[in-house]
């Protein structure tokens, strides 16, 4: 996860840990009640797969892919592009 969240590697950690203890609990549970209600342990898996689903939407929106050093690069590359584009 230090490649994705620099400095808030802890935080992005922790969180990650919480949420897979809590569905590490909640996990049995629902199987129960999934194969005594249908008989089947199939909404199981159609909720992981939506909610993983979710998760990477969430992981692709939220989260940067580069380092803050190439993403104020960029943005000052982009800053002189402009201003030569402005000039002409």
């Amino acid at each position: 996860m230090i490649e994705v969240a620099g400095a808030d590697t802890a935080m992005v950690n922790a969180v990650g840990n919480t949420m897979a203890n809590a569905w590490g609990l909640l996990v049995p549970i629902v199987a129960v009640y999934s194969k005594r209600r249908w008989g089947t342990y199939l909404p199981l898996f159609i909720q992981a797969t939506v909610l993983n689903g979710i998760g990477a939407a969430l992981f692709a929106r939220y989260c940067r892919l580069n380092s803050k050093a190439e993403a104020e690069a960029g943005a000052a590359a982009e800053a002189k592009w402009r201003e030569r584009a402005a000039a002409k």
